[in-house]
């Protein structure tokens, strides 16, 4: 139940993937290379908001419960934030993608001299 609440919070992320993904496909004829880039790195953001929906939902409660009560407190912190650190190191690789289809297929610009 907390994974469809979860999956509830990241609509809207989840339908500018689907349009973006759209536009990409309705372009797909003039820029092949680019709009490939752009579905490649939108399917792997898409991959990557299903995935920690259930790493987070799951994992933390299993590795916290295997804690004694000493260190569940600092456990805990250190769980969130290895996670966070994944997830953010995980989410930049997409982000590259995007980037590079973005300054793919620029012309070079004459300097205008005054």
């Amino acid at each position: 139940m907390a994974v469809l609440k979860d999956l509830a919070v990241q609509i809207p992320s989840i339908l500018a993937i689907l349009a973006g993904s759209a536009l990409a496909i309705i372009r797909w004829k003039r820029y092949p290379r680019v709009s490939l880039i752009v579905l490649i790195a939108l399917l792997l953001l898409l991959i990557h908001e299903f995935v920690f929906t259930g790493v987070y939902a799951t994992v933390p409660d299993l590795i916290i419960k295997s804690a004694n009560d000493l260190n569940r407190e600092t456990l805990t912190r250190n769980v969130y934030v290895g996670l966070a650190v994944i997830y953010n190191c995980l989410e930049a690789v997409p982000f590259v993608l995007l980037l590079c289809a973005i300054f793919m297929r620029r012309r070079k610009t004459e300097s205008v001299v005054a």
